[in-house]
């Protein structure tokens, strides 16, 4: 009896903690999503000012997505996907890190559009990889609550006027 109450509690706690993991990783997947939809801003030269390229230049949190993997809770298969993404992020987050750097620096123009070219396509990679992984875990019954600013109102981009995100 002792022991069918050990595995009892532990398969429990296990399903809660699996619960959570997948909960986490649905917000944090809908939240660098949503970062990725919204509106490149312009990488400004330094020293200068002048507007080199548009892109998105925002770090994206990895840390649910790498916990879940690491958990043991998923398949084979749904790890290396994980952590596929994971490798996806953290090469984004050092492209990222590097145009930050590049703005004042002695960069060309030319590296400076190649790199902010390479890091479009891999944020347009990651987005639909972001999507596709949301839908998966709605499908798994995992929904992610909605995204609210500080006083519970639906977050809104803040490089959109009311009147776009009303449209």
């Amino acid at each position: 009896m002792g022991i069918w109450l050990f595995r009892f509690q532990t398969e429990a706690n296990d399903d809660r903690e699996r619960d959570r993991l997948q909960t986490m990783l649905a917000i944090e997947t809908q939240l660098n999503s949503e970062v990725l939809g919204e509106r490149p801003a312009g990488i400004l030269h330094a020293r200068t000012g002048e507007t080199i390229a548009q892109t998105r230049l925002v770090q994206l949190p990895l840390s649910a997505l790498e916990e879940l993997a690491r958990s043991g809770f998923e398949n084979p298969e749904v790890t290396r996907e994980l952590m596929w993404e994971a490798a996806h992020i953290r090469v984004h987050n050092n492209d990222v890190s590097s145009l930050l750097g590049a703005r004042g620096g002695t960069v060309t123009r030319a590296s400076i559009l190649a790199m902010a070219a390479d890091l479009d396509r891999r944020q347009q990679f990651l987005k639909t990889a972001f999507e596709g992984l949301l839908q998966s875990l709605k499908e798994a019954g995992v929904e992610p609550p909605p995204l609210t600013d500080q006083e519970g109102e639906p977050r809104v981009d803040p490089f959109v006027s009311a009147e776009e995100a009303r449209s």
